[in-house]
């Protein structure tokens, strides 16, 4: 028993500082302010952001191209605009919208 105990206080001394260290970290990674679970939601968060972001500088492009066109004062420009945009027809003219399956 005693033999048991004396190794007991000597491997406990030996690696104390290991076990605390890692006991530590441990604590940090998982608990603490910037913990790994926090951090990976923040960069999913981060990338959707980016991507929706991404998405609407397309589509300011697109509006400006499109404004650029209709504030042209080119007829034909302001006509086409109209016509796709907005389905809009003459009097003796019949549209037809085609779409496509999804």
């Amino acid at each position: 028993m005693k033999t048991f105990l004396i190794l007991t206080k000597n491997y406990l001394f030996k690696y104390f500082k290991w076990v605390l260290a890692f006991g530590v970290f441990a604590y940090v990674a998982l608990f603490g302010s910037y913990n790994f679970i926090d951090n990976w939601q923040l960069s999913r968060e981060i990338r959707n952001k980016e991507e929706v972001k991404q998405s609407l500088e397309q589509d300011i492009a697109n509006t400006r191209q499109n404004l650029d066109l209709i504030n042209s004062r080119n007829k034909e420009n302001i006509e086409r605009q109209a016509r796709e945009q907005h389905l809009m027809h003459q009097t003796n003219e019949d549209v037809f919208v085609v779409r496509e399956k999804s």
